[in-house]
């Protein structure tokens, strides 16, 4: 009396894990999951723009605006520059990450294949202690039979038992290689653990970059207000200066024009004068 059972499909499974795990492995090898360390993550020096004082009332403050320019391109090629960092680091962490998805899948799947392996086993376990009630009621029948149907149970007895035993062989076969698969299982669970860990440095490491990124930004931000106070400021020197300029050509016009009096109202002095002298001639003449 025998048992049906078959091993084919755990074995055929274990080659099918082991050959994954081994791939896995590779996978995670291959595409370097080891991360995207932090020292990765340089942060950009930060130029200071400074805006020369202009000492002189009569001459625009063109270079300040230059140093500030320059401040701004510098400040926005640092961003630019940070958001590539950023946006490589976060396509490394998208692809360890989809990697650690797949490896999830694939131990929730093989998990589920050994999980069907074990009730398999614990229904071929029970078909074994089925089996052995059956010996030991043959036995007990042997006890209280005849010779010839003791003869003939005997017989049975050694049948069963010969079929008991060959079935607890592959019971005993069956487990170990579920026992083989669990360990396949748990060794991708603890690869997959160590993938998940990596993964999370790696979202640290472009979270720290996309915020140094922003900080940058911020700095490029501050720099354009930087130049649009200092074209306001240039603006209003060039406008007191122009004034000025107006007020001294003013004021020169002006002295010209008081000159000019002057040398009118000396003019006229001198010309009183003369006359003076004249007429004290005449009289003097007329007194002699």
């Amino acid at each position: 009396m025998g048992i049906p059972f078959t091993i084919k499909i755990i074995r055929n499974e274990e080659s099918k894990m082991k050959k994954f795990a081994s791939a896995g492995l590779s996978i995670l090898v291959a595409t370097g999951v080891a991360g995207i360390g932090g020292n990765e993550v340089q942060a950009a020096e930060q130029a200071q723009p400074k805006t020369p004082e202009n000492s002189s009332t009569e001459q625009p403050t063109v270079k300040a605006t230059q140093t500030t320019e320059q401040a701004i391109t510098e400040k926005q090629q640092q961003v630019t520059e940070k958001q590539a960092i950023v946006d490589q680091k976060q396509q490394v962490a998208d692809t360890a990450k989809k990697e650690k998805d797949t490896i999830d899948q694939s131990v929730k799947d093989q998990q589920a294949v050994v999980d069907q392996n074990k009730d398999a086993l614990d229904q071929s376990q029970q078909a074994v202690t089925d089996q052995q009630a059956v010996v030991d009621e043959a036995k007990k029948v042997v006890d209280e039979a005849t010779p010839s149907a003791i003869e003939k149970a005997k017989e049975q007895v050694a049948t069963d038992t010969q079929a008991v035993d060959e079935q607890q062989k592959v019971v005993d076969q069956a487990q170990t290689d579920v026992n083989q698969q669990q360990a396949v299982v748990d060794e991708k669970a603890k690869e997959t653990n160590a993938a998940k860990v990596q993964n999370e440095k790696d979202q640290q490491a472009v979270t720290a970059a996309k915020q140094e990124q922003a900080k940058l930004e911020e700095l490029a931000k501050n720099a354009e207000a930087e130049k649009a106070k200092a074209e306001k400021e240039q603006a209003a020197k060039e406008a007191e200066l122009a004034n000025k300029q107006k007020e001294e050509a003013k004021a020169k016009d002006q002295k010209t024009k008081d000159d000019q009096a002057v040398a009118d109202q000396q003019s006229v002095v001198t010309t009183s004068q003369e006359k003076v002298a004249d007429a004290k001639a005449d009289t003097a003449a007329k007194q002699a």
